[in-house]
């Protein structure tokens, strides 16, 4: 009796688990996402709706049986606003117990990133109106004042296709213009991702050159000049351009940025560094003159320059003949745009200034030198003498924004207490749908104090 009852109630058990998968594949078989208005576009075209486009396309590739995991918990940029700790890690500097709480998280919970090959696939079942969609691009300006201040940026990247196409979306604006120069050394997959993905957008190209960029030779600047070159030729109306690489996060919404680009009046922010005759050395391997009497400067590469200045750089003869000479020296890169951003006696160069060298001029970009005497804390880790930020650094790196217009700060790894990196995507969604209101007020006082801007020479 007792043998029978468990026969019947196993039986019983065996059916309702039957019924129930049944009913879970018709619900999977049928359910075209409108459930989640969030999730999809409501685009159509000839081949149908989004999702039945993703399950033909899926059953023809190797994309079968992850359709859930592939939409849901990677491509859909929902989930990236609300990374834990966030509004606590971001209000305090120094909050210890919240910082570790968050690496436990972190470590608790693995990192989930997009592969090359899944952009490239999402995007041939999508297409890109719907890739756009999910990952939540801006379709347009978000007020007139950024509409009618176009800004270029130059990105050079090399590998993280997931961290690229996350810097492209949080400083995307349809009115902008973005130039990527991918190395040479990068992967086929991540080559032909960037394709794709710049594919999909109009105002978006990759560089008509690439170069194998190596430290310390003049290829760092040819992959830079490669993408102001075909920027000014892709288009005539940006005002200013900024460099970036792949590693490095913006800290202000694009109307704060416009706001600091507007005060800066024409000029440009280039470091300078006041130590010149330490860096002597570096230029002395060249035994020929320099050209036109140029004063050398030590800088780096980093720039935020008018389209003025983009054109006399990669134009003019004076600058063409200063590139050409420091091709026999040590790290070029660091020397062609602060010598054409100072002052010079035989030549006018836009938005060129009066150097001053008391101090160390450099004010949008946050980046912290470890070997530095009295650098700046790096709770992150160091590399190669350069902070990597970290969970315990997007507190100190926001009150720099709110106290010194920084509008970007270098570096982050995505690979590297990842949850900085989502906090920060987040606190600048956050701050972007903030700035759009009528009355948006952005203190700019702190740019007119800046060295190059007060001593700006006018040709």
């Amino acid at each position: 009796m007792y043998k029978l009852r468990s026969r019947v109630v196993f039986v019983y058990v065996s059916v309702l688990v039957a019924i129930y998968i049944v009913l879970v594949c018709t619900f999977l078989l049928h359910w075209d996402g409108r459930n989640i208005p969030w999730l999809f576009s409501t685009t159509k075209d000839s081949g149908g709706d989004i999702v039945q486009k993703f399950r033909r396309c899926a059953h023809a590739s190797k994309l079968q049986g992850v359709i859930n995991r592939t939409i849901i918990e990677k491509f859909v940029a929902k989930r990236t606003y609300a990374a834990p700790y966030c509004r606590e890690l971001i209000a305090a500097v120094d909050a210890t117990r919240v910082i570790e709480k968050a690496r436990r998280y972190a470590t608790k919970h693995a990192q989930v990133t997009i592969n090359p090959s899944e952009y490239g696939d999402f995007i041939d079942c999508f297409g890109c109106d719907d890739f756009r969609y999910a990952r939540a691009y801006a379709e347009r300006p978000s007020s007139d004042e950024e509409q009618n201040f176009p800004i270029a940026f130059g990105i050079t990247v090399y590998k993280d296709i997931e961290q690229v196409e996350r810097l492209l979306r949080m400083i995307y604006a349809p009115q902008n213009y973005y130039c990527f120069h991918v190395d040479k050394k990068a992967s086929a997959d991540f080559k032909a991702a960037m394709k794709r993905i710049v594919d999909c957008f109009p105002n978006a190209i990759l560089t008509s050159q690439s170069f194998d960029v190596k430290w310390a030779t003049i290829t760092v600047l040819d992959a830079d000049l490669q993408c102001i070159k075909d920027l000014l030729d892709f288009n005539d109306t940006w005002i200013y351009y900024i460099n970036l690489t792949g590693q490095e996060v913006p800290l202000v919404s694009n109307r704060q940025l416009v706001r600091i680009l507007k005060a800066m009046n024409g000029s440009n922010d280039i470091f300078i560094s006041k130590e010149r005759k330490r860096w002597e050395k570096r230029w002395a391997k060249n035994k020929s003159a320099v050209p036109h009497q140029l004063t050398l400067f030590k800088g780096n590469l980093h720039l935020m320059a008018h389209r003025n200045f983009t054109e006399f750089i990669t134009r003019n003869h004076v600058a063409i003949n200063l590139y050409n000479w420091l091709r026999g020296t040590e790290v070029p890169d660091e020397t062609f745009y602060s010598t054409l951003s100072s002052y010079q006696k035989n030549v006018c160069v836009p938005g060129a200034h009066a150097v001053d060298l008391s101090s160390d001029s450099l004010h949008f970009r946050w980046k912290v030198w470890t070997s530095y005497p009295g650098h700046p804390p790096c709770f992150g880790k160091a590399l190669r003498d350069i902070c990597i930020h970290g969970i315990g650094d997007i507190g100190r790196m926001v009150q720099q924004t709110l106290n010194r217009s920084v509008a970007f700060m270098n570096k982050m790894f995505f690979d590297f207490e990842y949850l900085a990196f989502d906090c920060m995507e987040q606190y600048l969604k956050n701050l972007t749908n903030k700035d759009h209101i009528d009355n948006f007020v952005y203190d700019t006082k702190t740019v007119d104090n800046w060295s190059y801007v007060r001593n700006k020479r006018v040709c």
